[in-house]
C-alpha cells in the first residue's frame, strides 16, 4: 500500500527517479541531439574562416553587392545594375581573396571604386557600361 503523502514530503519523495527518465528521456534526447548540431555548426563555421572574416565561399557575392551598393549609392546607376568599371576595379585593386582565401586589400578596392569618374550620360551609346545579367540568380 502506498502510504499517505503530508505537506512536509517534498515532490521528490513521491516521483520515482524511474518514472521522470521514462517520461522525459525524449526531452533529453532532443536536448543533446540539438547542443550536438549547435556544436557542430559553429565549429563548420570555424573551419570555413566565418569567424575571422567571409567565408571562403562568399568573397564574389560580397565583391557583387558591394559593386552594387557602390553603383547605386555613389554613381545613380538604376536599380541593382553593376557597373562595369566598379567591378573590374574593385577586383583590380584587392577587393578579392588569394589561394588561401586571405582577404588581399577590400577597403583598397572599395576606395579606388569610389575615386572613378564614371559618367552615366554615355550610358545609351555604351550598351557595355553594365554588368551582363546571365539570369542565373
Amino acid at each position: 500500500m502506498s502510504r499517505p503523502t503530508t505537506n512536509r514530503e517534498s515532490w521528490g519523495d513521491r516521483i520515482r527517479l524511474r518514472d521522470v527518465v521514462t517520461i522525459y528521456w525524449r526531452n533529453g534526447a532532443i536536448t543533446l541531439l540539438s547542443f550536438a548540431m549547435l556544436a557542430w555548426t559553429f565549429q563548420t563555421g570555424l573551419s570555413l574562416g566565418m569567424a575571422n572574416t567571409l567565408s571562403q565561399i562568399s568573397w564574389a557575392r560580397s565583391e557583387f553587392s558591394t559593386g552594387v551598393a557602390i553603383s547605386r549609392l555613389r554613381f545613380g546607376a538604376p536599380g541593382y545594375l553593376l557597373l562595369n568599371d566598379v567591378w573590374t576595379t574593385l577586383g583590380q585593386n584587392g577587393f578579392s581573396a588569394d589561394v588561401n582565401y586571405r582577404p588581399l586589400d577590400p577597403d583598397g578596392g572599395i576606395a579606388a571604386a569610389l575615386n572613378q569618374q564614371i559618367d552615366l550620360s554615355a550610358a545609351a551609346s555604351r550598351p557595355d557600361m553594365y554588368l551582363k545579367d546571365w539570369g542565373d540568380d
